[in-house]
């Protein structure tokens, strides 16, 4: 137990960058697969394996909570975005009911107009017909 503690320790540190198994130091042909197997052996090891599972249930439950905050994120933006149309909506009155307005309005000012062309009509034409008519020597 403890020769694996050490061997894990120092397998970690190598890792790092730091100072590594003497027998790792100096890697020759004949002793690679001694160290090989020593790695797998480590590998194999309960507490690697468990903490792998750790590591790994703890990347899950992050990334399900990263899921999970997007979609409220998104329903809070949606909810935002609902009530700021019906503020618009509120504020404008709806844009139909205007335009209807502004086309009595404009309806109204053009009758008016031709009620005063028609009104105006007989003296303007005389005025005319007088002025181009009459000759000043």
């Amino acid at each position: 137990m403890f020769e694996t503690f050490r061997s894990f320790v120092f397998f970690s540190r190598a890792r790092r960058g730091g100072a590594s198994h003497p027998r790792r130091a100096v890697r020759s042909f004949s002793f690679g697969f001694v160290f090989d197997a020593e790695d797998k052996s480590f590998h194999s090891h309960p507490f690697f394996f468990s903490f792998r599972l750790a590591t790994t249930e703890k990347t899950a439950r992050i990334k399900q909570a990263k899921d999970e905050a997007e979609a409220e994120i998104q329903l809070y933006r949606n909810q935002r975005e609902q009530r700021y149309q019906q503020m618009v909506a509120q504020a404008t009155g709806g844009s139909d009911e205007m335009t209807k307005e502004l086309e009595m309005k404009a309806k109204h000012a053009e009758a008016n107009m031709r009620a005063t062309i028609q009104k105006k009509e007989a003296s303007v034409t005389g005025m005319l017909v007088k002025h181009v008519t009459s000759v000043h020597l």
